[in-house]
């Protein structure tokens, strides 16, 4: 009997430290579990909040319906995954509202506008390419709707050119207003020739120099009919 004493101990001690391995073990899995669920709730979060703001950013400047689906749909489905994930019905009701209701900025009013909206066309192009490669559209409208977004990049540059043009314009600063308009005609004339609203913008750029020339020559008045 007491030859088995030792090996019972031993047996004893065996169990013991087998199941404070497997109890730290069991613990040290949750946290990790715990921690990649957290640092995954982050990224979520983050990319959660690009999507929204490029939303809201290609919203006020009327970017394309199937553009604006597109985005909707990732932010839903990223939305959903934090749901899944960390299941604060106040974050994600938060996150859904902002998604639904925020509204649109102003269109162009300064350089912030103009960059806003050029980061919102990255996010935008990144979300489309990621879409592609999961199978959800094609190609062919990957390349449809870059044309829409670099038409977007260079309009909004314009835009901003022609917006300041026309406040020094106002404020009697031709020379100025005629540098940011020629700006403006610079950017514009980079997009492709078959693009439609190209000509048309240029048109109204070209208004615009006309308009601030301080050599045009007036339109002499009609005179009066011999009467």
């Amino acid at each position: 009997m007491s030859d088995a004493n030792p090996l019972i101990l031993i047996l004893i001690l065996v169990i013991i430290l087998i199941t404070a391995l497997a109890t730290n073990y069991y613990f040290h899995q949750r946290e990790q579990q715990r921690l990649l669920r957290q640092q995954r709730s982050r990224q979520l979060k983050k990319e959660i909040q690009q999507t929204v703001d490029a939303l809201s950013a290609l919203r006020g400047v009327a970017a394309p319906a199937a553009i604006l689906e597109r985005l909707t749909e990732h932010a839903a489905r990223l939305i959903s995954q934090l749901a899944d994930i960390n299941p604060n019905a106040g974050v994600v009701d938060q996150l859904r509202s902002r998604q639904d209701l925020d509204p649109p900025p102003p269109a162009i009013t300064g350089l912030h506008s103009v960059q806003r909206i050029q980061s919102a066309i990255r996010v935008t192009l990144s979300i489309l390419r990621m879409q592609q490669q999961r199978g959800q559209i094609t190609p062919l409208q990957v390349t449809e709707f870059g044309k829409e977004l670099a038409w977007l990049h260079l309009s909004s540059e314009a835009e901003l050119y022609t917006h300041e043009g026309r406040k020094l314009m106002e404020n009697g600063k031709l020379a100025l207003a005629i540098s940011h308009f020629k700006h403006a005609k610079i950017v514009i004339a980079k997009a492709p020739s078959k693009e439609p609203r190209r000509d048309a913008k240029l048109a109204e750029i070209r208004q615009l120099l006309e308009q601030a020339n301080p050599f045009k020559q007036e339109s002499p008045p009609a005179s009066a009919d011999p009467g």
